[in-house]
């Protein structure tokens, strides 16, 4: 694995904004909104090594920066995440 397991969380926290971004260009990402963090690790080169992109998302998950979603969000992801109440804080963000 290069990189530790937070770089790598980090790495894809970003990813994953980035992409909410893309598919919402007017929308602000709040803690809630469904996101897509296992296309994230597809478009950052993951998908040949899915337990990288499962440590990190442990990791995201142990911080809050992303909750699984207690509903099933049709088109995001297999497990449906929501952007957690810990991910301003892991950007360093207000």
């Amino acid at each position: 694995m290069n990189g530790s397991v937070h770089d790598d969380a980090l790495l894809l926290l970003l990813a994953t904004k980035r992409i909410y971004a893309m598919d919402h260009p007017c929308a602000k990402l709040q803690p809630g909104e469904a996101v897509d963090p296992q296309g994230a690790c597809e478009r950052i080169g993951w998908a040949a090594t899915p337990s990288r992109c499962e440590a990190a998302l442990e990791y995201l998950e142990a911080e809050q920066a992303l909750e699984r979603s207690a509903t099933t969000v049709r088109g995001v992801g297999t497990n449906g995440y929501v952007w957690g109440s810990g991910a301003a804080d892991m950007l360093g963000e207000e």
